[in-house]
């Protein structure tokens, strides 16, 4: 398995005629791009705009982060997703750095809602404040769950996606600043060292060992639910043995009940 990514850094972003990069400036038609996203029946609201580091905004609900990107061999960048399921992590790719689509709802719900500081305190806490982001604000017709408390923005998610592979596509003819090359034998042809260190295997020690601790946990929370059911039997025990000790003896029933009380 051999994945190529071709890097191109962006150093500006701006609107204008036509979609293009040249000299570390992407240049985005807004229209046609927001054309582009309306031609969801979905989208109800959508507008473009441009957040660089240091710039007074903030964002929020921030619902999706990608990086525009794009496929030389036609297939989809999110196979499954914006395109026919097909086998992904080989190719060759285009990617432009530095950069982001950020979508932006209108409705909060949801644990995954994020917020973006551009400056100010908030902005050391993000990677996207360091980041020049093209911003999609937009809004859709699913009322459905717009009061839900966890909201699931299918079309709002879909349109970034789509928006980063459109974007992506003017970087697709073009000689990358920098090549990243990602290369996996096949399994059976690896090194047992390279199988030791391979990330799945890494991913499975992982796995094995969250295994084992939620074993222990569902065990021990076992353990603790006999232990209360076997006190609150001794407890029911006590307090029924009190109440018929209280009905004969109503003088003695202060020391009755430190002696229950206190387990004795």
């Amino acid at each position: 398995m051999r994945l190529e990514i071709g890097n191109f850094y962006v150093k500006d972003i701006k609107f204008g005629d036509k979609l293009s990069f040249d000299d570390g400036v992407l240049t985005i038609n807004k229209e046609k791009a927001l054309d582009f996203i309306r031609e969801d029946e979905r989208i109800t609201e959508a507008d473009l705009y441009i957040a660089k580091p240091g710039d007074k905004i903030r964002m929020c609900p921030v619902k999706e982060a990608i990086e525009p990107r794009v496929r030389l061999d036609g297939r989809g960048l999110f196979p499954g997703y914006t395109s026919e399921l097909a086998k992904a992590g080989d190719g060759v790719l285009h990617a432009l750095k530095n950069c982001s689509v950020l979508v932006v709802g209108k409705h909060w719900g949801g644990f995954q809602d994020g917020l973006i500081d551009m400056a100010g305190e908030g902005a050391k806490y993000t990677y996207y404040s360091g980041l020049k982001n093209i911003v999609l604000v937009a809004d859709t017709d699913e009322t459905f769950e717009q009061r839900e408390q966890q909201k699931k923005t299918r079309a709002l998610r879909l349109a970034g996606h789509k928006l980063a592979e459109y974007i992506g596509e003017c970087v697709r003819a073009r000689e990358p600043e920098k090549l990243e090359i990602f290369e996996l034998e096949p399994i059976t042809k690896r090194s047992a060292e390279t199988n030791q260190t391979a990330p799945f295997m890494q991913n499975l020690r992982t796995q094995r060992l969250t295994v084992r601790i939620a074993t222990s946990i569902i065990e021990d929370s076992r353990q603790t639910r006999k232990q209360n059911r076997r006190f609150c039997a001794k407890n029911y025990f006590r307090k029924n043995m009190y109440d018929i000790f209280v009905e004969f003896y109503p003088s003695k029933s202060i020391s009755c009940m430190v002696q229950c009380n206190s387990g004795t």
